[in-house]
């Protein structure tokens, strides 16, 4: 398998991708700017009116709350207003709380099988090719 160099930077920001993309390195190496950048770059292109149209998650609060800071400094309430910028557990706590209640009034908690069976099956049924439930369990 032939090695290529890795792209820079603005290479990652401006490509157009067909599919998921993973950008790895180390702590520091400064891939979650790059993802700011990227972010930056797709929202350019969303209209002002059209309202939040790109979901940009992290693990943790700390971190999402330094990321809006970061996109406030760098575009400004225009780029907040196209970016939905949230950790991952106050995403899932937003979409189960506007699921419908289970017949008891209570959630089910799954465990790692099920929930990937499900993700496959549910990307099956919308015809999803370019993601697929390992990319979905393992992001």
């Amino acid at each position: 398998m032939e090695t290529l160099p890795a792209p820079d930077a603005g290479q990652i920001v401006k490509r157009r991708y067909l599919c998921p993309a993973r950008v790895s390195g180390g702590p520091g190496t400064g891939k979650t700017i790059v993802a700011l950048h990227r972010v930056d770059h797709l929202a350019a292109s969303i209209e002002p009116h059209e309202g939040k149209q790109i979901l940009f998650t992290m693990f943790t609060k700390n971190l999402a709350a330094d990321l809006r800071a970061r996109a406030l400094a760098l575009r400004g309430t225009d780029l907040l207003a196209k970016v939905d910028i949230v950790h991952i557990d106050k995403l899932a706590a937003d979409i189960a709380a506007g699921a419908e209640p289970e017949p008891a009034g209570r959630r089910k908690l799954i465990t790692d099988a099920p929930a990937w069976r499900f993700g496959r099956d549910l990307l099956i049924e919308l015809g999803e090719t370019c993601w697929d439930a390992e990319f979905l369990a393992d992001e």
